[in-house]
């Protein structure tokens, strides 16, 4: 390196300046006069020719490359991130191996050359023993701080580090590769780099500045972040930084110790300085221990001392004198149970002790327990409490319900007042006192005193009678009585000896005694025996129903006679003598009165029982004949005077409560019978009425509340019909009749019998009915088939209902017949068809004669053709457009017209349509065939008559269609008897207000 360069290095100035703020600690305590740092030096060979191997990137005398310095080129050489948390390879004696910069990849072209190869710059900051790559060494670094601004400096003109007599400590088994002799070097040892790291402390706004003049590499990073970067081989060159305005990018935070790491290099051979000021402590104060809070405790502390840095000792001292390196090292947990006061402090290497931190522990007080006045004792009515404590300032905190006092319970202030058993805890508080002892005080109300107890008990008495009185378990107890009816009270006698009583005597007795609520008071009647007491009934007068047994007695005279009357007389010492229980069934006034030798009589006994109206049991009966259930007859056990409020049954069909009024109720033939009405209820089919209790009198007075059984009277009636029609003459028609229950079959088999009278359209018909058969139908119970002859009904055969005639044959299982005047049943299935046919027949049937006019014809109208092609002139014509019933010729013989042939017996009404083949709408008529009509037509051998329906070729417009295929569908249904079911044509069915759909089709060719 040129001289005039290497002269730049002894101004080289490392500066860094510390202001402390008002109050902090650091400017509390006396900063040291020195700083002693560790650096680390390693020796490299120069590229000299008398000396191999060498290192690549220290020159000696080697040309080199000038100006590719970082800061010339404007381009950083070194990373910008160092890792300050590696440790590996770290001594006792040096501490930040394995730390140094790693060069930017790839190097900028203007700054490679100085560090070719690359791979080689690892060697600078790393031990490389293997291969004799380096050699390193430490030394120390001494910072002297003037007083007089208070700056530390380090002054080297010479830095030789490790020139032979220099002070320093070798590291491996080998010393420096020996010194550069050959003029002009002055046999001083070149090409070496220096490294040393150190903390300080940053304090934000005190304007902290790093400066830095020099040549070669020098590298600073604070807090792992890269500040300077004046990599390279240079002229001197400045470099400056402001620690609060790189703040932010490195991470700096007020008050904080962080990490600073230097790098140098000396490359080349000319002089070389060192000079270093700053004003920054590169050797901090560690942070205080952090120590168990003190203060006050119970029984015993224990202590803790902890240090953010593992590294750190910590020393103490219990005697209050202040800790130093040399005081004892804290062990660990300290167990305190006497008031101390402890003073730690936290030492480490490479930084000063830190400040002193002093806690008092202080044994805490007991607070005096309380004092309650009175104590705990038994009280009557109420007792007031007061407590104290004799520890002054302390609170007395309290409770009532058995719990212990906590510094949430109540706070004693007045006295308490308790008016009944209360336990009292009271615990006194008092800050950093030890809560008192639990004070314990029963407050016991006091208890009651037992009834005395009179010996003998009351009675009655010949001779005069002494009696004495004990409270049972209190014989200290004082007793105070009265004989004049009067209640005792603390005036009254005491008790002291027995009392005689002469007379009849009421005896009232109370015992009194301290602490005990006074007791109850004793009645005793003492009554002179010459009085019998009163006759007692068993059971007193009441009311009941059917009959009611009284017995006698006089209560301790099982001896004394008693005499008895029922005409309502008092009774005397001829009246009927009682032996015997009493037997009653009818209302009495019975009167009772005992006798007995030497004894006054004794007052006289009166009862009176009546008898109640009770219902014995009902049935239901149908009122009206209708065949309904409409009513009930209940008979009572007596003939009533009154009629009762109300009656309750129970519907017999829904099982749901009938509560019925007076209206609804009313005498029968006799005055034992009551007839109740009810709405008529209809049957339901198998309805059944087993007898059960469904009857009673609610709220009514005079009349007994035991229910009453209502059992089935009715016999057997109708609930449904259905008829089973003729469909030909030679057919039985029958009908199938459902009844509420089971008939008694075998009358009615034996005859045939049919019990109906007829109804149709509203009237009776009469006329013989030919039963053949009457049999159950099997699957529906209760249900029976009536079966008539093929020449039988004669009468019309439209039937609206059936009403069983007036005749007693249709019986249940017990013989009840059925109700009187019959019930009325409509018959489903009517009315009945017994000959009337629809018949429709197809004529002239035609198949085409040329094929190729053939339309498409659908195949549901090809399989069943309703009528065919050609015209048949006899008969009655009747066309689509003219009125029903006009006879008419057609003259237009040119065109086939299709008809069909009706075979009817009566009048009917039909509706009739043409499509086209396509299932276009051509034409329609309707109408209705009279009997005029139909009287025109001849008839054939089985009574019907036929009728021809033909179509003239028009649409509905007049217009003739076309030759094609046409499709017809025709509607009927019978006229006369619109109900009626009939067969149509191959047993197809016209029902009532059902549209029954023919349909066939037809050509129109020429012929």
């Amino acid at each position: 390196m040129y001289a005039s360069i290497k002269q730049i290095l002894s101004a080289l100035a490392f500066t860094m300046t510390l202001v402390f703020t008002a109050g902090s600690l650091q400017a509390q305590i006396s900063p040291p006069a020195e700083l002693i740092l560790k650096g680390k030096v390693r020796d490299f060979v120069e590229s000299n020719p008398a000396r191999t191997p060498v290192h690549p990137h220290f020159y000696g005398t080697r040309p080199h490359q000038i100006g590719c310095s970082s800061q010339e080129t404007g381009v950083n050489i070194a990373q910008l991130d160092i890792d300050t948390t590696d440790d590996l390879g770290d001594t006792s004696v040096f501490k930040g191996d394995n730390r140094g910069p790693k060069l930017v990849a790839p190097l900028d072209a203007r700054v490679a050359q100085c560090f070719d190869p690359v791979a080689r710059f690892s060697d600078w900051y790393n031990d490389r023993p293997a291969g004799d790559v380096n050699r390193s060494f430490l030394i120390d670094i001494k910072f002297t701080r003037n007083p007089a601004n208070g700056v530390y400096e380090y002054f080297d003109d010479n830095f030789y580090p490790i020139d032979n007599g220099k002070t320093h400590l070798q590291l491996g088994t080998n010393p420096p590769y020996g010194h550069l002799l050959p003029a002009p070097y002055n046999g001083h040892n070149y090409g070496f780099t220096m490294e040393f790291h150190a903390h300080f402390t940053y304090f934000k706004g005190t304007n902290q500045k790093f400066t830095f003049r020099g040549d070669d590499d020098v590298w600073v990073f604070i807090n792992g972040k890269r500040v300077i970067d004046l990599g390279g081989i240079h002229s001197g060159q400045d470099a400056e930084f402001i620690l609060d305005t790189v703040a932010a990018a490195t991470g700096l935070q007020d008050s904080l110790v962080y990490p600073l790491d230097f790098f140098f290099a000396e490359r080349h051979t000319t002089t070389s300085r060192l000079r270093i000021t700053t004003t920054l402590e590169l050797e901090p104060m560690l942070s205080k221990p952090i120590v168990t809070p003190g203060g006050f405790f119970r029984d015993q502390i224990a202590v803790t001392a902890t240090h953010p840095s593992t590294a750190a000792v910590i020393h103490y001292t219990t005697d209050g004198s202040t800790p130093t390196g040399e005081s004892p090292v804290f062990p660990g947990p300290l167990t305190l149970t006497a008031t101390a006061t402890l003073k730690f402090i936290a030492t480490r290497p490479g930084y000063r002790n830190s400040e002193v931190v002093a806690e008092t522990y202080t044994l805490m007080q007991t607070v005096a327990a309380p004092q309650a006045n009175p104590t705990g004792r038994i009280f009557i009515a109420s007792l007031d409490v007061g407590l104290t404590v004799a520890t002054p300032g302390a609170v007395i905190r309290y409770t009532v319900d058995g719990s212990e006092p906590t510094e949430t319970s109540l706070i004693f202030t007045a006295a308490l007042t308790f008016t009944a058993t209360k336990t009292l805890k009271a615990k006194a508080f008092l800050a950093n006192w030890v809560p008192s002892a639990t004070l314990v005080e029963i407050y016991t109300l006091a208890s009651t005193l037992p009834k005395p107890v009179a010996t003998p008990a009351g009675r009655g008495f010949v001779e005069p009678i002494t009696v004495g009185l004990t409270v049972p378990g209190n014989p200290d107890a004082v007793i105070r009585y009265t004989v004049d009816e009067s209640e005792p009270n603390e005036t009254s006698p005491i008790f002291t000896s027995p009392l005689a009583f002469a007379v009849t005597t009421t005896l009232k007795a109370k015992a009194f005694k301290t602490d005990w609520v006074p007791s109850e008071v004793m009645v005793e009647v003492y009554i002179d025996a010459s009085t019998l007491p009163v006759p007692v009934a068993d059971p007193a007068g009441t009311g009941f129903t059917g009959g009611q047994i009284v017995r006698l007695s006089v209560p301790g005279h099982g001896d004394a006679q008693i005499r008895y009357t029922t005409d309502g007389l008092d009774p005397t010492a001829a009246s009927p003598l009682y032996s015997a229980a009493l037997a009653f069934t009818a209302n009495t006034v019975l009167k009772a009165k005992a006798f007995k030798p030497d004894w006054k009589p004794s007052p006289i006994m009166t009862e009176t029982y009546r008898r109640l109206v009770a219902g014995m049991k009902g049935v239901y009966v149908d009122n009206d004949g209708d065949g309904r259930i409409d009513g009930a007859v209940i008979r009572l056990d007596i003939p009533a005077a009154d009629l009762p409020a109300s009656v309750r049954l129970v519907d017999p069909f829904t099982r749901a409560p009938l509560i019925l009024p007076m209206s609804a109720i009313g005498k029968g033939a006799s005055n034992d019978l009551l007839i109740v009405r009810f709405p008529d209820q209809p049957f339901a089919p198998g309805t059944a009425f087993p007898t059960e209790i469904l009857g009673s009198f609610p709220d009514a007075s005079g009349f007994g509340t035991a229910p009453f059984p209502i059992s089935d009277s009715a016999g057997p009636v109708p609930v449904r019909a259905v008829s089973h029609n003729k469909t030909a003459p030679e057919d039985h028609a029958s009908i199938d009749i459902t009844f509420s229950e089971p008939l008694d079959l075998a009358a009615i088999q034996s005859g045939n019998l049919w019990p109906f009278d007829i109804i149709r359209k509203g009237a009776t018909e009469g006329g013989n009915v030919v039963v053949t058969s009457v049999e159950p139908v099997g699957g529906q119970p209760n249900t029976y088939r009536w079966t008539f002859a093929v020449e039988s009904p004669a009468w019309p055969v439209y039937i609206d209902s059936l009403v069983l005639a007036a005749k007693p044959v249709i019986r249940d299982a017990s013989g009840n017949p059925d109700v009187a005047g019959g019930k009325r049943v409509r018959v489903e299935g009517s009315p009945v068809t017994v000959f009337n046919k629809i018949e429709i027949q197809v004529v002239n049937s035609i198949e085409p004669k040329q094929k190729g006019l053939e339309p498409p014809v659908p195949a549901d109208v090809r399989a069943k053709p309703f009528a065919a092609i050609g015209v048949d002139r006899s008969g009655l014509e009747v066309c689509l457009s003219c009125p029903p019933g006009t006879e008419r010729t057609f003259l237009d013989n040119s065109v086939s017209r299709p008809e069909w042939i009706l075979k009817s017996k009566y009048a009917f009404q039909f509706s009739f349509s043409v499509y086209d083949h396509l299932g276009q709408f051509v034409n329609k008529t309707q109408g209705k065939m009279d009997a005029a009509m139909i009287a025109k037509l001849a008839q054939d051998k089985d009574g019907f008559h036929s009728i021809r329906f033909r179509w003239i070729p028009v649409a509905g417009n007049g217009e003739a269609v076309g030759t094609g295929a046409y499709i017809l569908k025709g509607v009927l249904f019978n006229h006369e008897n619109e109900e009626q079911l009939g067969t149509q044509g191959e047993n197809q069915i016209v029902k009532k207000s059902q549209t029954a759909v023919f349909k066939t089709f037809g050509y129109l060719r020429p012929r």
